[in-house]
């Protein structure tokens, strides 16, 4: 049956069709959860890595961002697991998982100045420096 939105606010699991959260479907925790270690594991790998060789700030940065956003973004999804009808929970969740791979796609942009040099300028229809030129140009004159 139809449940009042007014009502959403008090329902569990236990006392309210599933197909009424936001979700539609029950989170299973322990993706989640994993894909959260995951995803907290890779930052120290990344700093680590950038703090080593001193190189890829804009890659590593944007790796970084996308990182953070995983994982705000999986405890969003954890958060809602206890009440998958709590708006906060799933709005962390909508917006940060979102976020995430579009800071990791900003991230793989950067490379691709370094791939064209490696597999030939030829083979692109831009040359090396036009790839990053966005990026290394000053924002300030």
């Amino acid at each position: 049956g139809f449940i009042s939105p007014g009502l959403l606010s008090d329902c569990t699991v236990e006392t309210c069709p599933i197909l009424s959260s936001f979700y539609n479907y029950r989170i299973d925790l322990a993706p989640n959860v994993a894909f959260l270690v995951l995803f907290s594991v890779a930052v120290p790998w990344f700093a680590g890595v950038w703090l080593y060789k001193k190189r890829g700030y804009w890659f590593t940065t944007a790796m970084l961002f996308g990182l953070a956003a995983e994982i705000i973004g999986y405890s969003g999804r954890i958060i809602s697991y206890n009440n998958q009808w709590n708006q906060n929970g799933f709005l962390i969740m909508a917006i940060c998982l979102t976020l995430g791979p579009t800071f990791f796609s900003a991230a793989i942009y950067l490379c691709l100045a370094q791939i064209v040099i490696v597999y030939g300028p030829e083979n692109s229809r831009l040359a090396p420096s036009m790839y990053t030129k966005i990026v290394s140009t000053p924002l300030t004159q």
